[in-house]
């Protein structure tokens, strides 16, 4: 656009009309033109941003270092939040400058090296396996035990739940078949494994004297209790909450634990709404904030049935889940789920009539499925 000026004298005015920017964009961009970058000492062009940005982004990225974000999802939420307008590469450049780019801890070779050391004969390893099929909208999983060394199939089974002890009666199959092999057995610790839980240890509590201590949870509140970890989805329902002031909430984790929990803590702590409290040891004190809530979200992620869930289950209480294979599994697919912050709004909002049955489903399921009675009775009949 300089350079139509130049030639044409056409007044800058009409140029910014045309291109439809501001005069103090074009001055700006004016003031851009000659400084070199370090790369090929050409003009900047995409890639420019000013010190003021580079100041943002790593001001930005420093709050959120244990988010475990990565630079394009920080790039993007900047210029949501409208604090820097600086494209991802842009934003990788700065990290990687001030040395702020997540390190996994693995150096190139050595990844094989770690672990494990590769057999040598047949039935030195053998490696468990779970993958997902779905089939008319119904998970099932696939479970294969296969030779580390030749590769080799040993057996398979198809189930319609992720629990551990599926793996278990495959491997003692496996050994019936090859009663002379001493294998070492080998798995990914994948999220698909499930370790049974059971339930039914918790039990509904009504003492009106703990309002004294919590006098928030007089109105109806919804609570969640958890560990504070990225994988259980701490920030989206912080968010969601933070927006919603109508809505009481009780978060109950261990806020100190991490640099995460400490920052959201610090930044969600001024919500007059929500209440983030301390870890409580005391069952009574857990069960009867569960017990009296309007409904339970659950974050979790990962790590199959999680005992809070199948603790709420066990409550009878209604649960908002967060959207995973693990948690539909779970829960039979018989309550609500959510992926972002604009979901679990909408759902508390919108959805709250079917709390009542969600509630009764759960509790059902709970009873069926995840007694500690039932639990053993699997666990028995695999070593008898």
């Amino acid at each position: 656009m300089q350079k139509i000026h130049e030639k044409t004298e056409i007044k800058v005015s009409v140029l910014v009309a045309f291109a439809g920017v501001s005069k103090s964009t074009w001055h700006e961009w004016r003031t851009r033109k000659g400084i070199e970058t370090r790369h090929n000492h050409e003009t900047p062009k995409l890639n420019w941003y000013t010190p003021e940005e580079r100041t943002a982004v790593i001001k930005y990225v420093l709050t959120h270092k244990n988010f475990l974000y990565g630079y394009r999802y920080l790039a993007w939420q900047m210029i949501d939040e409208n604090v820097a307008f600086v494209r991802p590469a842009s934003v990788y450049n700065i990290m990687k400058e001030y040395d702020l780019v997540h390190k996994w801890g693995k150096n190139k070779g050595e990844a094989k090296k770690k672990g494990f050391d590769q057999p040598e004969a047949p039935h030195e390893q053998w490696h468990t396996d779970i993958s997902y099929i779905k089939v008319l909208g119904v998970f099932y999983y696939f479970i294969s035990i296969m030779d580390g060394y030749s590769r080799k199939i040993l057996d398979w089974a198809l189930c319609e739940n992720m629990e551990g002890i599926n793996i278990e009666l495959l491997v003692a199959r496996v050994k019936e078949k090859y009663p002379e092999a001493k294998a070492r057995i080998i798995h990914d610790n994948g999220k698909q494994l499930t370790v049974l839980n059971g339930g039914d240890q918790v039990s509904c509590v009504q003492d009106d004297s703990l309002f004294e201590k919590y006098p928030f949870c007089r109105e109806p509140y919804s609570v969640t209790v958890c560990r504070i970890e990225p994988e259980n989805n701490v920030h989206v329902i912080l968010e969601a909450f933070s927006e919603m002031l109508d809505e009481t909430f009780v978060f109950v984790g261990n806020w100190e634990k991490s640099e995460y929990g400490r920052s959201l803590k610090e930044k969600f702590s001024v919500c007059k709404n929500i209440h983030l409290l301390a870890l409580i040891y005391e069952p009574h004190i857990v069960n009867w904030l569960r017990s009296n809530v309007h409904v339970y979200i659950h974050g979790h992620s990962a790590g199959g049935t999680n005992p809070s869930l199948v603790e709420a289950m066990n409550l009878s209480i209604p649960i908002l889940a967060f959207d995973c294979v693990y948690n539909r599994a779970t829960t039979e697919e018989k309550c609500l789920y959510w992926k972002i912050a604009e979901d679990l709004q909408n759902l508390i909002k919108n959805k709250s009539g079917k709390f009542s049955e969600i509630a009764r489903e759960m509790g059902e399921a709970g009873k069926r499925l995840y007694s500690w009675e039932r639990i053993a009775r699997q666990y028995n009949a695999l070593y008898q």
